[in-house]
């Protein structure tokens, strides 16, 4: 459905002008847009993922620059003697020490088994709700409700085993469980023995005292350090992983955006053929930077400091992923050299950008197509820059263009004269009422008459609610037709008369 003014802004705006573009390949564009939404939704939450992986391997590693001199002060300042040689007093000390990394043991046991049971028991909810689920009665009383029933069936039985294996799987944990509190309550009672025996041979080595509590100390941080990197490691490993991911999700996302741009370039060129040299259509791929620099933006913005200005430059001559390697390359003497920024500037630039969500999102934020409409009136003239009626001559040449969708204009004559209404919008007419539904509310007779219209509906109105006075062929209501578009009978002989000398 377009209006007049539709039309016109489709001419100003090349917003508007890609939309129409994409109608012509509505469906697959569509389907192109749906993955994107989903893709930039997935990407959304890696980002979120990496950047908390980021802050827990950065504060792990500040806490672990303790470690090597724990290590140091264990190995050289209470150095135990080899086996063989260390007293009984030493070997409890240092049995001490272990005592304290077997609680952590076990203690990391009971929390992944309870991490287990925590995921089992919200798939076991999932597949409750979903064999509890029920369709509407109007699905099921529908053409396809054979092959929904099976359907539905299936995957109740599906889910319905699924739960039965969960309900298993925590019956063996919970064995598991049982287990683990066994053997750990026997572990408790050994240290409970082994400390009584520390306690005592501690008592009669009151010259060692002080120097066993700080070993003991010791062997307790460094236990708790060596915990924290299992954990750092572990924390490394799964941001590569996030990382890798990303690769190939930021990968899938360009082939997205370049098949989209393909297939504008496909709709481009069968435009021209359809409508060369009198209308010319062009695509700029990956050049609307809009986005790209609203993200600089935002993100230089509370630097204390003009941004705007560099943000311009940036936006205009990087690309987002040559500005994200040099972030990562930490090389702020590029953007000096490319951008023509000055020295300070690239620094606080890269700078804030390493720190910031946006070093991510330069990855993923899009460059648009943008396309260009333009109408030959002696040179080329691009469409935002003709006059109204132009600006309608180039438009609707190509809403008449084939598709199966029906049309509706609502006065296409507005700002035409009759004689471009008749070589140009009639003659459209004429060749798209062959594919497809074209419905025009329309004051010239030129359009129906002429653009042989099948139905002509005639409307009068009293001001406040409008009624249907005629309807038929062209023949059957061509005295309404007379009266109400050529200003009666009477009118129209003397048009005739006059232009007939």
């Amino acid at each position: 459905v377009y209006s007049q003014n539709e039309i016109e802004r489709i001419a100003t705006s090349p917003s508007f002008q890609l939309d129409l573009i994409d109608k012509f390949r509505e469906e697959e564009l569509g389907e192109i847009q749906r993955k994107l939404l989903l893709l930039d939704g997935v990407l959304g939450n890696n980002a979120s993922e990496i950047l908390s992986l980021e802050a827990q391997v950065e504060e792990l590693e500040s806490q672990l620059t303790e470690l090597p001199l724990v290590t140091e002060r264990l190995e050289k300042g209470f150095q135990v003697r080899a086996a063989g040689e260390g007293s009984e007093f030493e070997r409890e000390v240092r049995h001490k020490g272990l005592r304290e990394r077997e609680r952590r043991r076990v203690q990391t046991g009971f929390e992944h088994l309870n991490a287990i049971r925590s995921s089992l028991e919200a798939t076991t909810t999932l597949c409750r709700r979903a064999v509890q689920r029920r369709e509407s009665a109007e699905l099921e009383r529908g053409p396809n409700q054979g092959v929904l029933s099976q359907l539905d069936t299936t995957y109740l039985n599906v889910c319905e085993d699924v739960r039965s294996l969960l309900d298993q799987a925590l019956d063996r944990l919970g064995q598991g469980a049982g287990d683990v509190e066994t053997l750990a309550a026997e572990l408790q009672d050994a240290h409970r023995s082994q400390e009584r025996s520390y306690n005592g041979l501690l008592q009669q080595h009151n010259e060692e005292q002080d120097q066993a509590r700080e070993r003991v100390k010791l062997q307790k941080r460094s236990a708790d350090l060596l915990e924290k990197q299992r954990d750092l490691e572990a924390r490394q490993q799964e941001l590569e992983a996030k990382r890798r991911k990303r690769r190939e999700l930021v990968h899938g996302l360009k082939e997205l955006w370049q098949h989209r741009t393909r297939l504008r370039e496909d709709v481009v060129r069968f435009l021209n053929g359809r409508l060369a040299p009198e209308i010319r259509v062009s695509l700029d791929p990956a050049s609307e930077r809009s986005r790209y620099k609203q993200l600089l933006c935002e993100t230089f913005q509370g630097v204390g400091r003009p941004y705007k200005a560099p943000a311009e430059k940036v936006a205009k001559k990087l690309r987002p992923d040559a500005l994200a390697e040099i972030v990562e390359a930490e090389d702020p003497l590029q953007l000096v050299e490319r951008c023509g920024v000055s020295a300070s500037q690239a620094r606080w630039i890269v700078s804030r950008l390493q720190t910031s969500r946006a070093r991510l999102e330069l990855e993923t934020v899009e460059l648009g197509d943008v396309p260009k409409i333009e109408l030959r009136d002696g040179d080329y003239k691009a469409a935002p820059k003709l006059s109204t009626g132009q600006k309608c001559t180039t438009i609707l040449p190509i809403l008449l263009l084939d598709s199966e969708k029906p049309l509706l204009i609502d006065e296409p004559e507005g700002n035409l004269d009759n004689a471009f209404v008749y070589h140009t919008v009639v003659k459209k007419i004429r060749e798209a009422k062959q594919t497809r539904q074209l419905v025009f509310v329309t004051h010239n007779p030129n359009i129906p008459v002429l653009g042989e219209a099948d139905r002509v509906v005639v409307l009068c109105s009293n001001g406040a609610r409008a009624r249907v006075a005629a309807c038929g062929s062209v023949d059957e209501v061509k005295e309404e037709i007379e009266t109400i578009l050529e200003g009666g009978r009477e009118a129209f002989e003397e048009r005739r008369r006059r232009y007939g000398r």
